[in-house]
């Protein structure tokens, strides 16, 4: 038997329905033609003087609420269909899931702007019914592919866009824009490295697959000049490959890795001041502009917490902080345009208080088990891009605020979640890899090659 035939197909019908949906779907909520032209000086990525984040938030866009209320139609008829899967009550990360949405539905009730909270939870709910539909629809493996595509749609078309409005020269201060912002396709460029593992083991030919999406992947990134996304990547991939090894095999591979960054600290120490300025703007990416506050992230924190301060325990209610006068105000205070806390953690505290924080941290912790020990006693590939995922969402908050948005990356996250809390039949549960032994350097990768 050859491989091709042991290999479950790439994408069935469903599979390519859901592409089209998601991909179609977010296009009219994230994307233009023209972004690469708008923002096609750097400086005005994050330093700009027009304020139009201010004035999408007063502003009712046709187009993106008819994609939204597609995607939940698209949900809700997948639902009614018949699927085989089914929910225990029980499961942890239901329960979880279960309690941070009613909180975050709850915060309607103290929100200092209930109008905008009530518009900012029915779009969330939209995304919660697609995602949920399409979860059921689909195996994790397949759902996680079509999500894969997507996002590896998405960066393609972007380079075919700024190639055709002449703006795609991937050198000097250039950032690739796409057809979202650098920071957006960076996480594009993040979930298509992660997946890389779970496209190449439904391929017939594994290694191309696999080292291709890689490259792609972390070419995407790269080119964005994205700090906060790289940093993240390389850390949620390095952990994800680790899945695979055994559990001595991995405390060594923490301890070298542990041990190469206290070298590498003491040797930095050592430099000359010359020496340490020429590593500071390589790993800048070039972004060398206001370095020391993090690109005016700390000034912004600072103001921010002061706010969280006045509401510490349940926050000002599900994005209700973030209205067209509080944009504008912050964006005059700091002169740059600030749609979000580019920190997912202070987002949260704004938005729920340490009561939704908390609830937040539950949340990641329980997936992060989930996943990891789904993959351990299945080896099922999804549920270790599922671990990627994570791991990615949580390192990239810590400077971006884009995964707790209602977009994309809070959107593959929801359908990976949502895709471990169904319960299949033995007959479309992933097969569990042969219980055959495996050299103790063998990390995930290894495995999808094998």
């Amino acid at each position: 038997m050859n491989a091709a035939s042991t290999n479950p197909p790439l994408l069935t019908g469903w599979g390519l329905l859901a592409v089209l949906c998601i991909g179609s779907g977010f296009w009219f909520v994230d994307h233009s033609w023209d972004r690469a032209i708008r923002y096609a000086g750097v400086d005005e990525l994050e330093y700009g003087t027009e304020n139009d984040t201010a004035d999408r938030l007063d502003d009712v866009n046709a187009e993106s609420t008819l994609a939204r209320v597609a995607l939940a139609a698209v949900g809700g008829l997948l639902l009614l269909t018949q699927s085989g899967a089914r929910l225990s009550l029980r499961d942890p990360l239901l329960v979880t899931l279960g309690l941070l949405g009613t909180f975050l539905v709850a915060s309607y009730f103290w929100s200092e702007n209930p109008g905008y909270t009530f518009f900012k939870l029915a779009v969330l709910a939209v995304f919660v019914l697609a995602a949920a539909g399409l979860s059921y629809r689909l195996p994790l493996g397949e759902l996680a592919t079509a999500l894969v595509v997507v996002c590896l749609g998405y960066i393609l078309l972007g380079v075919l866009v700024e190639v055709a409005l002449g703006v795609f020269r991937p050198y000097g201060a250039y950032r690739f824009i796409g057809t979202s912002h650098p920071n957006t396709e960076a996480i594009f460029g993040g979930i298509v490295c992660l997946g890389a593992p779970v496209v190449a083991s439904r391929s017939s030919n594994k290694p191309l697959v696999f080292w291709s999406l890689v490259a792609v992947g972390l070419a995407c990134v790269w080119l964005t000049k994205s700090r906060t996304s790289l940093g993240a990547l390389v850390l949620a991939f390095a952990a994800m490959q680790s899945l695979g090894l055994r559990r001595g095999s991995r405390m060594m591979v923490a301890s070298i890795l542990a041990f190469a960054v206290g070298f590498g600290c003491i040797a930095y120490s050592m430099l000359d001041s010359h020496s340490t300025e020429r590593i500071e703007t390589a790993l800048a990416m070039g972004r060398t502009e206001e370095l020391g506050s993090l690109t005016g992230r700390l000034p912004l924190w600072e103001e921010l917490l002061d706010h969280v301060a006045k509401a510490p325990i349940l926050g000002y209610g599900y994005l209700a902080f973030w209205d067209a006068e509080r944009v504008e105000e912050l964006s005059d205070l700091f002169s740059w345009e600030i749609p979000h806390g580019h920190n997912m953690y202070i987002d949260i505290l704004l938005d729920g208080g340490t009561v939704g924080l908390a609830l937040v941290v539950l949340l990641f912790a329980v997936g992060l088990v989930v996943t990891a020990t789904r993959f351990l006693q299945t080896h099922d590939y999804a549920s270790a891009f599922s671990f990627g995922v994570l791991l990615f969402c949580i390192a990239n908050g810590f400077a971006e605020s884009l995964f707790k948005l209602p977009g994309m990356g809070c959107f593959v996250v929801a359908c990976l979640l949502l895709g471990h809390v169904w319960r299949r039949e033995a007959s479309e549960a992933p097969a569990a890899e042969p219980a055959t032994r495996r050299p103790a350097y063998a990390g995930t990768t290894r495995r999808v090659m094998a």
